[in-house]
């Protein structure tokens, strides 16, 4: 069972890198420039671990890394591979993209932050409003009591 299961996932492998080479792709990237092998073990449905111990699939993911980490280079370099142009349009798109998102959500956020604060102002000026109403209708009894010596109820 357990060799089925690596001829399974030596297969998944085949599959998954040669569908990234006709779209023109390679590995998952991280930011810091590293090949981002858990993320390649989820999107091959292999497992990172599995990328390591199996004998069968772990060269040829050394050997992907290697050309995936070469072409990273040649596109920094400005030495334009088969598909770096492209690939270096679409990063900057998808980045610029991710950047329009984050700053929607912000404003969003921000915005909702503005209506609520905005209500709640409404209702402390409310509240200002009436304890000053309050307030003059007690100054007026305290003046009159100071004035005649009468104490006069509020209605």
């Amino acid at each position: 069972m357990s060799i089925q299961v690596g001829k399974d996932n030596e297969r998944k492998w085949e599959e998954y890198w040669k569908e990234l080479r006709t779209q023109g792709k390679y590995l998952p990237v991280k930011a810091n420039g590293e090949v981002n092998v858990a993320q390649v073990g989820r999107d091959s449905k292999i497992g990172r671990e599995n990328l390591y111990k199996n004998p069968n699939i772990h060269p040829k993911l050394l050997a992907a890394i290697e050309e995936t980490l070469k072409a990273q280079r040649e596109a920094v370099k400005g030495v334009p591979g088969p598909d770096a142009p492209a690939q270096v349009t679409r990063r900057k798109e998808e980045a610029a993209q991710r950047q329009i998102e984050a700053r929607d959500r912000r404003i969003r956020e921000l915005e909702e932050k503005v209506a609520v604060l905005t209500v709640e102002n409404h209702e402390l000026r409310q509240r200002v409003k009436a304890l000053e109403d309050e307030s003059s209708r007690y100054e007026f009894i305290e003046n009159m009591v100071a004035e005649t010596g009468r104490r006069i109820l509020p209605h």
